[in-house]
């Protein structure tokens, strides 16, 4: 079954239209290949005009001009019009030439020859001066077109704009056929599996025989199914345990009313009246319980399926501009590689790899922070380390994100702090809370800093504060900022299990606390005290 394309827009309000991930997919597929191929087969044309021109009409002209000058210098001193017009004429053999003009020393036309030129066509001019005998007797011009040249060369262009929109078509059919068939079409079912578990369907499990990210991600959806089944299969031996507790209590009831029959009406009204408030109180708890449930599951799916489409959308982008980039490569190479052409293709490959990886390590990090909420991925790689060298290090690892954010990242921390830890998670901890601030804290701000700053605590535990100078936290949000699938941003960059992370991090694999202090508008800071080594 194939769903609608209608479920699967998404809303982008700014621009005032709406686009499905399937045309997101095509335009930027269809735009990635095909701008790079225009702009290169510009290029490609323009030097190839201009080596042509050079070759087939400037060269030649500079050629005619010196055998013209130093050929004339006689019969113009000799006044001989004949052998000047034999000159010229085996000059204007050539049809590019457009005009030849020779004057005597008194400015004099002697000999001159001029045909039309095609409309449009550019004219390249050459004049020199004619000597005999070290005196000036006279003066040359010659003028040359470029139309054939032109002309020959719009040809190949033609030619070449068919050879490449071949090209482009084979490409972006088989970009497009691998993202649909590995991509669009499993996401599309995952979709449709959240929908029916956000609206109690319980019975149809996710199982998939694929082992990639969607596939792990499939199987954590069967295992919340699961759960979630438990969780019901609970409430109602809950609820059987209250309906056998209401029976209890109406049969005590039945007893008091039959030993004093003076009270029987009240206590008749008086049941009526509790048993209404047990089904009341009853149908209210269930439906909170069901509401709280599929809400909070339908939007960390919904958020978690939103902020998928950014990286794959740019890694689908790059994918096929390298590819574009790789085809034409090929072609410089059979044509003749220059080092100037290696370098700029080992460039751009070098930075489309860096993008690539970094939209899909992005994706992959929202699936593994998904995962991560049920089950402990604590690192055991334990160590000796200096903190400092553990700080710089991760701050290297973001600097093209901080740059991007335009924020300075401040550093204070003794160089002779030495830690028996695992540095994993605490670099870990320390980046989730940076890409926390630039999440959350600079909104609407120019000068964006962050500080990290440590110092000991006694002989066996070390403070780490990592604070900002941004907008702060508001303080209906300080108690929950811990909470898994709590964010204020979610579909907007935030998955709401970042700070959660953090804070299992901290108090289970390093063993410290963690707290945080807010003014809001000041910034926030996060303090952790942490043993230099963990037990």
């Amino acid at each position: 079954m194939t769903p609608s394309a209608s479920t699967y827009t998404s809303k982008e309000t700014s621009f005032g239209f709406t686009l499905s991930l399937r045309q997101i997919l095509f335009l930027g597929a269809g735009l990635g290949i095909l701008i790079p191929t225009l702009v290169l087969a510009y290029f490609q044309i323009t030097s190839q005009l201009d080596s042509e021109i050079d070759l087939r009409v400037r060269a030649p002209m500079n050629q005619y001009a010196q055998v013209l000058s130093r050929g004339l210098a006689a019969p113009i001193w000799n006044v001989d019009k004949k052998a000047a017009e034999q000159l010229v004429d085996s000059v204007l053999l050539n049809p590019d030439v457009v005009m030849i003009s020779v004057s005597d020393e008194y400015n004099q036309t002697f000999v001159m020859h001029e045909r039309l030129s095609p409309a449009g066509a550019t004219l390249l001019r050459d004049e020199r001066d004619i000597f005999h005998n070290d005196t000036k007797v006279g003066h040359l011009r010659l003028v040359l077109s470029t139309f054939r040249v032109t002309d020959d060369v719009m040809g190949n262009l033609v030619k070449m704009a068919l050879a490449l929109l071949a090209q482009v078509g084979i490409s972006f059919a088989l970009i497009w056929l691998l993202f649909d068939q590995r991509l669009l079409r499993p996401l599309q079912v995952l979709q449709l599996g959240a929908q029916r578990l956000a609206g109690g369907e319980l019975n149809q499990s996710f199982q998939w025989n694929r082992q990639d990210e969607i596939g792990r991600l499939a199987q954590d959806l069967d295992i919340m199914r699961g759960n979630i089944g438990g969780l019901i299969a609970d409430r109602d031996q809950k609820n059987v345990a209250l309906l056998e507790e209401l029976q209890a209590k109406q049969r005590v009831e039945a007893q008091i009313l039959h030993l004093n029959a003076s009270l029987e009406a009240r206590v008749q009204e008086r049941t009526r009246e509790l048993s209404e408030a047990m089904i009341h109180l009853k149908v209210t708890q269930d439906e909170l319980v069901r509401t709280e449930k599929m809400s909070a599951l339908g939007a960390l799916v919904a958020g978690i399926a939103h902020e998928l489409n950014t990286p794959i959308g740019n890694s689908l982008m790059v994918a096929s501009t390298m590819g574009s980039q790789t085809k034409q490569f090929s072609k410089d190479l059979a044509a003749g590689l220059t080092r100037s052409r290696l370098e700029e293709y080992v460039e751009s490959s070098r930075e489309g790899t860096e993008i690539l990886t970094r939209s899909l390590q992005h994706a992959a990090d929202l699936v593994s922070s998904f995962k991560q909420v049920a089950v402990d991925q604590t690192s055991l790689n334990r160590r000796k380390f200096e903190l400092k060298q553990i700080i710089h290090d991760i701050l290297s690892t973001m600097g093209l994100s901080l740059r991007k954010a335009k924020c300075h990242v401040e550093v204070d921390i003794d160089s002779d702090i030495t830690m028996d830890s695992y540095p994993g998670p605490l670099g870990q901890v320390v980046s989730n809370l940076i890409n926390n601030a630039l999440l959350h804290a600079f909104e609407g701000r120019s000068d964006s800093r962050i500080f990290v700053t440590a110092k000991l605590v006694g002989k066996a535990r070390v403070e780490l504060v990592v604070s900002d100078n941004g907008c702060g936290i508001a303080p209906e949000h300080m108690g929950k900022i811990f909470d898994p699938f709590f964010t204020t941003k979610l579909g907007q960059g935030g998955s709401g299990l970042g700070l959660n992370i953090v804070y299992n991090l901290v108090t289970a694999s390093l063993g410290g606390t963690i707290r945080v202090e807010s003014v809001q508008g000041e910034g926030a800071s996060f303090i952790l005290l942490l043993p230099l080594t963990v037990l």
